[in-house]
């Protein structure tokens, strides 16, 4: 459970950095990165809402 943790920390600040670097991209990359170590609608969960 740890090493999901982790993961999920990194996925989010690679996207971040990405965001930083091109302005778009937050929502696309980490679906992406997190759909690899679980199934979509549990990584969806975890966005923040636009609010």
């Amino acid at each position: 459970m740890e090493g999901l943790a982790v993961f999920v920390g990194l996925a989010f600040l690679f996207a971040g950095w990405v965001k930083g670097a091109i302005g778009v991209g937050l929502p696309t990359v980490v679906m992406g990165l997190l759909s690899i170590v679980m199934p979509p609608a549990q990584a969806a969960s975890l966005m923040p809402s636009a609010s």
